[in-house]
């Protein structure tokens, strides 16, 4: 039980240390080996409090920053959205209440990147 529990700790460091990096991408490789082990500690109930408790506050630490993660990648996408909205022009009404589109300037030359 201890190489399993050793193993834990190890895929959980490097689950923390890849969302402190903003490696989003290993995230997939570590979920299948969690899931692996959380089927291997369930097999023998018998944990000590003191050994539960470690796990789970390595957990709560990793679901933190998973959650930090998550809601970082939502502000980029929102941010991304409305960059988009804008160059497509933007949503106006004059004084008589009628709706009016303000479409992006074109400049004369065309930029490449």
């Amino acid at each position: 039980m201890s190489d399993v529990l050793t193993r834990l700790n190890a895929v959980l460091e490097t689950e923390r240390l890849a969302l402190r990096h903003g490696d989003l991408a290993a995230l997939t490789d570590i979920a299948p080996l969690k899931e692996t082990l959380a089927n291997d500690l369930s097999k023998d109930a018998a944990l000590p409090r003191a050994q539960l408790e470690e796990i789970r506050a390595l957990l709560e630490r990793n679901l933190g920053l998973l959650t930090s993660a998550r809601e970082g990648v939502r502000d980029v996408q929102a941010r991304l959205n409305e960059q988009l909205r804008l160059r497509q022009g933007m949503t106006t009404y004059d004084r008589s209440g009628q709706e009016s589109r303000i479409g992006p300037a074109r400049p004369d030359t065309e930029r490449r990147f």
